[in-house]
């Protein structure tokens, strides 16, 4: 009998003997996580763009899965930390790094926070000015300090919509804040950051990015030593056909970012001097991630066959969504059922906890249904809502060598309720 779990071509594919010998170990509902799939997205992203831009550096974004044991393995790759709160930042910090090592982000740092990264030598990416205003604190009372920085750079890339973060570079704000802070004593700025949240992920998208942010950070830098350009993340990364079915358009692959952002990186640095920073959350952590729980009931609600699974919606689109979450079914050897147009629902109490509004397939009790894709963003924004959050298991190696570690046990209520006054 075969318990192993397979891993092949990006996404998990186990025995029902595999899941439930996990279940009975480990409860009706868990994530299954893969190291070695992780590591390998990231030389992955990294040779490919290398093949074109020869100076490519990581930042891998903590706040898109901020597992230590995650955290951990980018960190042992040589990979930096991007964090974009104070409590990324101590995290990183827990996880080994140094503060060289992390690049700080996000539209609120605290006073106390910016201190400590200044303290530590971190990369500071400014989002606005009351941060240079905490910066001239500093140094007024560390003359003997030296901060090294960038501002996060808002410019048009061809969105209707404008995004509210960082400097804008259009009415000339970006460029003045700069000037001030070259004038600074104790500040050097060394490089230039943009990153743009949209659904609009293309090779075109980043070439229109990567060329706008070049062109200013020579224009702004002239007779400056600029060290990195920094260019975000958001890529598509690798995921199965009927996750990719979910998108309009081509998925770009690592090599076709690489060679669109590193072709104009060449053209405007052709000494590749200058450092390209990418900051990837998603293309190289989703797909390794798997969401696994059962089939609980099914019953008929006029005429309506309803399921209710051991796992939610809070478990596989935390952040909401009314259209049907693909899954795949890992059958158990009971008797099937034909279901038409059928409901599959969670387990909390909200009727807007609907996996499938109208699933048309075989189902039994205990069947194991599995999320793909679950490794960004899922395990971050799951709220403490009805139910315990579900463990995490780690699987590292293959064949007879593979072992699984549990990297994050199941919540308790002690757990969710240790911040509250009885």
């Amino acid at each position: 009998m075969n318990h192993m779990i397979q891993w092949n071509k990006g996404f998990v594919q186990p025995t029902f003997q595999s899941l439930d010998k996990l279940s009975n170990k480990f409860g009706p509902s868990f994530y299954l996580f893969n190291r070695d799939l992780f590591i390998k997205n990231l030389n992955e992203l990294k040779t490919n763009f290398e093949n074109y831009y020869s100076n490519v550096t990581l930042g891998y974004s903590l706040k898109t899965n901020y597992i230590p044991a995650v955290c951990k393995a980018a960190y042992n790759n040589g990979v930096l930390a991007e964090v974009v709160s104070g409590l990324e930042y101590k995290l990183a910090l827990k996880i080994g790094y140094t503060g060289s090592n992390i690049i700080f982000n996000g539209p609120l740092k605290e006073k106390h926070e910016l201190y400590r990264a200044f303290n530590n030598n971190s990369l500071i990416h400014f989002d606005s000015y009351t941060e240079i205003e905490i910066l001239k604190d500093y140094l007024k009372k560390n003359p003997d300090r030296r901060v090294q920085c960038a501002l996060r750079c808002n410019f048009g890339i061809g969105e209707k919509s404008t995004s509210r973060f960082g400097f804008d570079v259009e009415n000339g704000d970006a460029e003045k804040v700069y000037k001030e802070l070259f004038a600074l004593n104790g500040c050097s700025p060394i490089g230039i950051h943009c990153h743009f949240s949209t659904g609009h992920r293309s090779t075109e998208s980043y070439e229109k990015r990567t060329f706008r942010l070049a062109q200013l950070a020579k224009r702004i830098f002239e007779g400056k030593d600029l060290h990195y350009v920094d260019i975000g993340g958001g890529f598509f990364g690798k995921m199965p056909q009927h996750i990719e079915e979910l998108f309009a358009g081509n998925i770009p692959s690592f090599s076709d970012y690489g060679k669109a952002i590193g072709n104009i990186m060449h053209e405007q640095f052709p000494k590749h001097k200058v450092t390209l920073i990418l900051e990837p959350g998603t293309a190289v952590v989703a797909n390794t991630m798997a969401y696994v729980c059962q089939v609980y009931t099914i019953k008929q609600i006029k005429n309506k066959p309803v399921i209710t699974l051991t796992g939610g919606k809070h478990n596989v689109r935390p952040t909401g969504t009314s259209a049907n979450i693909p899954f795949r079914v890992i059958p158990s050897h009971k008797e099937r059922r034909s279901l038409e147009n059928a409901l599959i629902g969670g387990y909390t109490c909200m009727e807007n906890d609907v996996i499938d509004y109208a699933y048309d397939g075989s189902l039994s009790v205990g069947d194991y249904l599995i999320f793909d894709n679950m490794g960004a963003y899922n395990i971050v924004f799951k709220p403490p809502f009805i139910k315990e959050a579900p463990p995490i298991l780690m699987l590292k190696g293959k064949e007879k060598r593979q072992t699984i570690d549990v990297i994050r046990r199941r919540e308790t209520l002690d757990d969710i309720f240790s911040t509250f006054k009885f």
